[in-house]
C-alpha cells in the first residue's frame, strides 16, 4: 500500500493536546503517514494547494518540510 509522508519539524507537536495521526520520527523529522486511498484522494481534489490539503489534517504548513507519495 502506498501512502503520503508529510514530513514535519518536531515542533509541529508543541501545540497539540490529541494528535490522532499516525507519525513516526526520523532523523529529526517527525513523518505524518496518510494511507494514500480513496478518502486522501478525494480530500486532495478538494483543495487548490498543498498548504489546503495539510491544514486539512490539522498540520501548520509552516512547520512542513515535503510532502511525497511513496
Amino acid at each position: 500500500m502506498r501512502n503520503i509522508i508529510i514530513h514535519c519539524k518536531e515542533s509541529i507537536l508543541d501545540n497539540k493536546e490529541d494528535f490522532n495521526l499516525n507519525y513516526q520520527f526520523d532523523d529529526g523529522e517527525l513523518n505524518v503517514i496518510i494511507p494514500y486511498n480513496q478518502e486522501a484522494i478525494d480530500v486532495n481534489n478538494r483543495y487548490s494547494d498543498d498548504e489546503e490539503f495539510v491544514n486539512h489534517y490539522g498540520l501548520d504548513y509552516d512547520l512542513v518540510n515535503m510532502i511525497e507519495l511513496v
